[in-house]
Parts: structure tokens; C-alpha cells; sequence
């Protein structure tokens, strides 16, 4: 059970870092950043002064991931496509200017 929610949290923060790092103002990345370290910090607090709370945000947390995954990978899809429409497009741009050579 640990496991799967560990890999459940690793998969949706390194799909979020993924999308937050693709915008170009900075304030998203450090904002996200700092965000994390308070949540480590109020986890770890609230898991060991009120572990019934931290139960029931832990559930809330995996409703939250199970809903939020899908969305994630269907945006990174995108992306990616959008990425490899680019250099698809430079390449063909490329050898069509080799050929009119």
C-alpha cells in the first residue's frame, strides 16, 4: 500500500513539474517548489500531533491523485505531440529545401 502511494505521489508531482515548467513566467516554478516543502513539513507534523486528520487527508490526497493522473498524462500527451510536431515540421522543411537545391 505504501509503495502504491508513493509512486502515486511521485507520478502526479513529476507529471505537474512537468506541465508548471513548460510556462515561461518563473513564479509558477518556485511557487510550486515552496509549496511542496510546507507540505512535507505539515504531513509530517499533522501525521505525528493528529494522525486521524492525517488519515483522512491522506484519503483526500488519493481521491485527488486517482482524479488528477488521467488529466495530467492526457496534457503531457499533448504536449509531447505539440514537441514532436515541431521537429517534424523543421525536418521537413529541411529536406524539402535539400531537394528545390
Amino acid at each position: 500500500v505504501g509503495g502504491t502511494i508513493t509512486s502515486g505521489a511521485h507520478l502526479t508531482k513529476a507529471s505537474s513539474r512537468l506541465m508548471i515548467n513548460t510556462s515561461p513566467e518563473p513564479v509558477s516554478n518556485w511557487t510550486a517548489s515552496f509549496a511542496e516543502d510546507i507540505a512535507v513539513f505539515a504531513g509530517l507534523w499533522t501525521a505525528l500531533n493528529h494522525p486521524i486528520l492525517f488519515i483522512f487527508l491522506l484519503i483526500v490526497f488519493i481521491l485527488l491523485v486517482v482524479y488528477m493522473l488521467p488529466r495530467l498524462f492526457k496534457a503531457i500527451k499533448t504536449l509531447l505531440r505539440k514537441v514532436s510536431g515541431l521537429f517534424s515540421a523543421r525536418k521537413t522543411a529541411a529536406i524539402n529545401k535539400q531537394d528545390t537545391q
